[in-house]
């Protein structure tokens, strides 16, 4: 869940569903009713959020977090809620896994810890072809670029025009952009990011990738103390957008490269970007013929012991302790659905 202007509209209602005890009522009648699946995705873990960054939980928060689940949910690993599933095992009424996306080095130096101290396993999904590089991921060159740049406007004739985010409106602004960028063509990516560096006369420091982005060596420490670790692709493409030939070298390679350096299975796969038009038939098929036991999206739905294991939904952590606490409820999700069965309905 980015900050954003929705925020504005959300907060006051949390905070006062909070404070009356309405979250946790909520939570308890549902939990009573069936057994629920939270599973959480997490992508940066910071001391302290920068301005440009998206979808970063200061370490501080994500401590308080799983200090709370540690407490109030049974916490399985990816793995065993999938084998508990296919089993058809009784799941915990209140029962969270926790994720990571990308493969960002704060996973190692801010999370990792914290999940030590409370014994909570987890999984982090890596972009294989960004483990151990330079390699910095396109929106966060984007965010970098734009938050640094002194120029009012960037034009570009392939993708229009920029205008630089104000202070006030940082997230906003970003998040809109990004999502202009989702839509370019794979293939055309890596031109205009190249341009837009050149044109904004932004200066990338060159070990920023190597500073933000797990090495084998952190990764392969993790492994041994407890973490799992999933697929998510070689380049993070949008995978309905490129040729089956090449969701398959992406699918196949990412998992054989983890499986080269953990010298282990890899069998959990998680969709880049995660919505529902992100990810087809034909996609599925693909990760079932490499081995995959399931595949995770960021549609914000809880799971169930009858659920799709290659449609699992995840649920963000929200931008507060308030927030998360609304967020794993299942009332978030359960607004969510219920947003989009409106929208649907033809009244």
């Amino acid at each position: 869940m980015n900050r954003s202007h929705k925020q504005t509209f959300a907060r006051p209602i949390i905070s006062v569903a909070n404070r009356f005890g309405l979250i946790n009522t909520y939570s308890h009648i549902i939990s009573n009713l069936k057994s629920k699946v939270v599973i959480l995705v997490y992508h940066r873990i910071v001391a302290k959020n920068d301005s440009w960054s998206i979808d970063t939980v200061e370490t501080s928060d994500f401590e308080k977090q799983m200090k709370y689940i540690a407490k109030t949910h049974e916490i399985l690993s990816l793995e065993k809620l999938v084998r508990a599933i296919v089993e058809k095992k009784p799941l915990h009424k209140r029962t969270a896994v926790v994720t990571f996306d990308d493969g960002y080095k704060d996973n190692y130096t801010n999370a990792f810890p914290i999940l030590k101290k409370y014994n909570i396993p987890a999984t982090v999904f890596l972009t294989t072809g960004h483990i151990g590089t330079d390699n910095i991921f396109w929106w966060d060159k984007i965010g970098y670029v734009l938050y640094n740049t002194k120029l009012n406007m960037l034009k570009l004739e392939d993708f229009g025009v920029i205008s630089p985010y104000s202070l006030n409106n940082i997230s906003q602004s970003l998040n809109s952009i990004l999502e202009r960028f989702k839509r370019v063509p794979e293939d055309k990516k890596d031109d205009i990011l190249a341009k837009l560096v050149k044109i904004s006369d932004v200066d990338i420091p060159k070990n920023m990738g190597r500073d933000m982005i797990l090495s084998w060596e952190e990764v392969k420490e993790m492994n041994e103390n407890g973490i799992n670790f999933g697929a998510h692709t070689v380049t993070h493409p949008i995978l309905s957008k490129i040729s089956l030939k090449q969701v398959k070298h992406e699918i196949a390679q990412s998992k054989k490269d983890i499986e080269k350096r953990l010298s282990k299975p890899v069998n959990t796969f998680c969709y880049p970007n995660g919505q529902a038009d992100d990810f087809n038939a034909e996609i599925i098929n693909l990760l079932k013929e490499s081995g995959f036991i399931c595949a995770v999206t960021t549609i914000p739905k809880t799971v169930s012991s009858k659920a799709d294991l290659f449609d699992l939904g995840r649920i963000p952590p929200g931008w507060n302790f308030d927030s998360f606490k609304f967020c794993i409820s299942g009332l978030y999700s359960d607004l969510y659905n219920r947003k989009n069965w409106i929208a649907e309905s033809k009244f």
